[in-house]
């Protein structure tokens, strides 16, 4: 790996991973666009799963008093539902055409959230549960197909879990779930090469420094700051993902 690639690899995931542990969710979906940049997808991605892996162990292992369990139970149901269909269907699965609907969908989701943290009392009505349960259900089969269902669970998340505190230990502990069977899936499947170790093992370091200052950046953070983060990283995921599915 040239000075330049480990400096950019490196560069992008301290950023990532401390924001993701700010929120709980958000690294892989910003970093893998870039990555595949850098590397191609085929180390890519099981580089940021492991990561996804490593990074949500440590805030489950120093959150876990916070874990919202009765909503953690839904999700894991209902979105592992979606998770093995993704797996199976990735080779099917139109990609550009579901990264433009979820593009879209991300920043409407986004725009909504940013003007009801500025204007709590303005009337924009409440999504019904069965349209919640759909998103869960989409979130398993996106992450499963393409690792980025993130956006989809911060979605539900938003609405049903609002302190900041619950809202990231409960994400958390699923992308534990998730990220644990999608790395095994790519071990059985021969996709964790030696380059993919290789790489894993350059941008350790960075991984373990942004996880510690994002975990205290967390706890520093005021509960409107981090409503407003939150909107502001699902609108910038929005338009990454809508620029990487509209250009091709």
């Amino acid at each position: 790996m040239s000075f330049f690639l480990l400096v950019s690899f490196s560069s992008i995931i301290f950023a990532t991973n401390c924001l993701g542990a700010v929120i709980g969710a958000g690294s892989t979906v910003i970093a893998i666009p870039l990555c595949i940049m850098l590397l191609g997808i085929e180390t890519a991605k099981p580089v940021l799963t492991m990561y996804g892996l490593l990074l949500n162990i440590y805030l489950c292992a120093v959150s876990w008093r916070d874990i919202d369990f009765p909503a953690l139970r839904r999700i894991l149901v209902i979105m592992g539902l979606g998770l093995p269909l993704g797996i199976a269907a990735y080779d099917f699965l139109p990609k550009t055409l579901l990264q433009q609907v979820l593009s879209v969908f991300i920043l409407i989701v986004a725009v909504r959230g940013l003007i009801l943290a500025r204007w709590p009392d303005f009337n924009m009505g409440n999504p019904g549960e069965l349209l919640l349960n759909a998103i869960l259900f989409s979130s398993g089969v996106i992450q499963g197909a393409f690792a980025t269902g993130g956006p989809l669970l911060i979605s539900y998340a938003a609405e049903k879990l609002k302190a900041k505190n619950p809202f990231r230990a409960t994400q958390a502990i699923v992308w534990v779930f998730t990220n644990g069977i999608m790395t095994a899936q790519m071990g059985y499947a021969g996709h964790l090469a030696d380059e993919v170790w290789k790489v894993a093992a350059y941008g350790m370091p960075v991984l373990i420094a942004g996880g510690i200052l994002g975990n205290r950046l967390h706890y520093r953070m005021d509960q409107k700051v981090f409503t407003v983060l939150t909107y502001c990283l699902l609108c910038a995921t929005g338009i990454i993902m809508a620029y990487d599915s509209f250009r091709n």
